[in-house]
């Protein structure tokens, strides 16, 4: 039997590791890893009499174990008490001490959680577990989807001990079963005050810190993966390999099977394509509870997206959101299917009758999805056609758009960067990817002019002609210079001019958050009441100033902006109805700040109006409170400012 090793180092690393111990609040980039490694395996084990890779069967199992069977937990115990006292020599952060609870939680209990994850694929040899454990290496061909080697280290968010095991059985060694296994704690002192590394392997006999001399892996099985590797034996492959995360938290979700919902979620959203051509199974059984085993193959599919259909937004930036993931999944079930050099693309028109108009494309490539943002297929790129759902398909490995996708993709295959290729590539993935957006248009077909309004004297530009367009330079005020800025001197001096009722420019407004609302009286609205807050770290000025505008409806943008219509005040009140200050036909209510503070407990004020307005007109009012260094005089002409602080607007 292995033992766990920590080789020796010169490491001061802590627990808080950037991968392993920030999640990104969610499970599916781990199970997305887990499948796609699956799925790679089971493509390496040959095809049917029809070329079609063999399935992937993988089967999910949640289960509980006896801490003492779990392969090396003595050393992993000792490493981890010897990391605790030497880190608790320094200031130790919060993240830190979250993961050392986390940790003794599971220690100080008889059983652990463990989550199995099972293949029927090419299976695991010592080379293959070599690169496996040593991050930035890789064992897959160019064509596969995942980044064995290099994205693994997912699973261990999944383990409170941070601990995860490999075995499998490969033709490779004759059938012959190997096992090992990685922890990742903190840097320590071993019994003979010698730092070891942060990283434990699981093996048999000495191994070197940089693997200069390959270690040997365990052929006896742990008690705690027989019943696995005896499942991968008697399989059709008699080949596979098994991942177990020790101290599985159950994805952080409080929910007693939310864990398998997870684990059904992420895999159809993530693999729709390739369950829907039988390309993978996979099965989900949790052991810890009384539920059903859960199987999702190309007959459920559907059933599993329609749970999550009403989703709109991803979870995770970059990922796909339940409702698209199903749009997709019936476009490649209803679609005409086209054929553009080696991509397959499924195309549905959304009908008129359709509530969603939108051009939507996904990529997916050997069954995974990749991403909907890609490169010349942006939905401005079909500005002018039908609404429409697309899928492209990339199977063919040798197929050229295939290779240049793939390449292009980022580490965790989730997008499309061009910059990854040399340039020659980039021109020819973006010819690539122009033909297929020209494909897609000429099929679809443009909008009919007859559903759309196109005012008189306006010109309809296309996407494609507008990045051909020459740019325009951007306009500026008259008498500034290039950057915007006033071309007066340094010593000419600003003068303002009296327009008879405009009124008075007020200096900035406090920074008070504002929220209002018309009250409505016999069909006109004649009192708004606005609620704010004053700012905690700022000093307040002895008065505050209250205006009322109706917006213009414009912003700076606009060449000549309509302005601010300001309106005329008649009192302000608490919303109780106690009068705060009255001051008829005045631009600006001011009202002592001390005042405000001591009657304005619920911090809503009532603002009336000297006339009345329209509801449309009431719905577009614009409130703002000024500070001011004294009461101000509020006749109609007054242009007397204040400078106070920042201004912040809130309608």
């Amino acid at each position: 039997m292995g033992t766990l090793i920590f080789p020796h180092g010169t490491s001061h690393k802590g627990f808080t590791d950037p991968i392993t111990s920030s999640s990104r609040n969610t499970p599916e980039p781990i199970i997305r890893e887990l499948l796609q490694n699956c799925l790679d395996a089971a493509e390496d084990t040959g095809h049917d009499d029809e070329g079609r890779p063999n399935p992937a069967e993988i089967h999910f199992t949640i289960s509980e174990c006896s801490l003492d069977d779990i392969p090396g937990i003595q050393d992993y115990k000792g490493a981890f008490y010897a990391a605790c006292r030497e880190r608790r020599k320094s200031k130790q952060g919060e993240d830190e001490k979250r993961i050392i609870k986390r940790i003794e939680t599971v220690l100080d209990n008889n059983t652990a959680k463990v989550l199995y994850c099972r293949d029927n694929g090419v299976g695991l040899c010592s080379d293959r577990i070599t690169y496996l454990l040593w991050p930035g290496n890789t064992t897959k061909a160019e064509g596969q989807a995942g980044a064995f080697g290099l994205g693994h280290l997912f699973a261990f968010q999944a383990s409170d001990l941070r601990y995860v095991l490999y075995s499998g059985r490969s033709n490779k060694e004759n059938l012959r079963e190997l096992t090992s296994g990685h922890a990742i704690l903190a840097a320590h002192p071993d019994n003979k005050g010698v730092r070891c590394d942060p990283d434990g392997f699981f093996v048999e006999g000495e191994m070197s810190q940089e693997f200069k001399v390959d270690p040997t892996y365990s052929k006896e099985v742990p008690s705690l993966l027989k019943s696995q590797m005896k499942a991968i034996a008697q399989s059709d492959s008699g080949t596979g390999a098994v991942i177990s995360v020790i101290g599985f938290n159950d994805f952080l979700t409080d929910d007693p099977g939310g864990a398998t919902l997870e684990i059904l979620d992420a895999a159809s959203r993530n693999f729709f394509a390739a369950i829907n051509n039988s390309s993978m199974r996979i099965h989900i059984t949790d052991e810890t509870t009384a539920s059903q085993p859960v199987t999702l193959t190309c007959s459920t599919i559907e059933e599993a997206l329609r749970r999550i259909q009403h989703e709109q937004k991803a979870r995770l930036s970059g990922f796909l959101s339940g409702r698209r993931a199903y749009e997709a999944y019936h476009t490649l079930e209803t679609g005409d299917e086209l054929q553009v050099y080696d991509a397959r693309i499924f195309l549905r028109k959304i009908e008129s009758s359709e509530t969603r108009k939108q051009r939507e494309i996904n990529l997916c490539r050997n069954g995974m999805w990749i991403t909907h943002t890609i490169p010349e297929c942006g939905s401005s790129d079909f500005a002018r056609t039908q609404p429409f759902n697309a899928v492209i398909l990339l199977d063919d490995k040798e197929g050229e758009l295939h290779k240049l996708i793939r390449n292009a993709e980022g580490p965790e295959h989730r997008e499309i960067d061009k910059k990854r290729l040399e340039p020659a590539e980039r021109k020819r993935l973006t010819a690539l990817l122009r033909e297929v957006a020209s494909t897609i248009r000429e099929a679809v077909g443009e909008v009919d002019d007859t559903d759309e309004f196109r005012p008189q004297g306006f010109a309809m530009v296309q996407n494609a002609e507008i990045k051909q367009a020459s740019k325009r330079k951007p306009l500026r005020p008259a008498g500034s210079n290039p950057r915007g800025q006033s071309s007066k001197s340094k010593g000419e001096k600003k003068t303002r001019k009296k327009r008879g009722n405009t009124p008075p420019s007020p200096g900035a407004s406090t920074p008070t958050k504002i929220s209002s609302r018309p009250v409505s009286e016999n069909g006109s609205v004649q009192q708004i009441r606005a609620s704010f807050s004053f700012p905690e770290d700022k000093p307040l000025s002895p008065y505050l100033g209250v205006r009322v505008y109706l917006d213009g409806g414009s912003d700076e943008s606009c060449e000549l902006p309509f302005r601010f219509q300001p309106l005329k005040l008649k009192s302000v009140s608490t919303s109780t109805g106690e009068e705060l200050a009255t001051q008829s036909n005045s631009w600006e209510v001011t009202i002592p700040t001390a005042e405000i503070v001591s009657k304005l407990s619920s911090k809503s004020l009532a603002i009336t109006l000297e006339q009345p307005l329209s509801n449309r007109e009431a719905a577009a009012t614009r409130i703002e409170v000024y500070q001011r260094k004294k009461a101000k005089s509020n006749s109609a002409d007054s242009s007397e400012t204040d400078s106070s602080l920042v201004d912040e607007e809130v309608k």
